[in-house]
């Protein structure tokens, strides 16, 4: 479905806070909101974690407490992806930035 290079989007992340974040899924063919498949899985690489979020909608969603988001270091990777029945794509890709 989405065949593109993923676009490179920094992550910034403050200390002592949780991460809270609402993504909103577009088509890529149009870039209108899209609402995936029932099942689809939307999760953030974070280093060496894994953040899983929920969807509702065409709305990604994500609610990370910060004893969690404070083990991650200025300039890990981190990559946004999807992934629909065994198939997994990255749609952003870039850096943690620490605040």
């Amino acid at each position: 479905m989405w065949g593109f290079e993923p676009k490179n989007v920094d992550m910034y992340l403050a200390d002592n806070a949780d991460f809270i974040q609402d993504i909103q899924i577009t088509s890529p063919e149009t870039g209108d909101p899209y609402t995936p498949p029932a099942g689809t899985r939307v999760f953030f690489r974070v280093g060496s974690s894994t953040w899983e979020g929920a969807v509702s909608g065409s709305t990604a969603s994500f609610k990370v407490e910060s004893t969690e988001t404070d083990n991650v270091r200025r300039g890990d990777t981190v990559q946004f992806c999807v992934s629909v029945g065994d198939k997994d794509w990255v749609l952003t890709q870039g850096r943690v930035i620490r605040g």
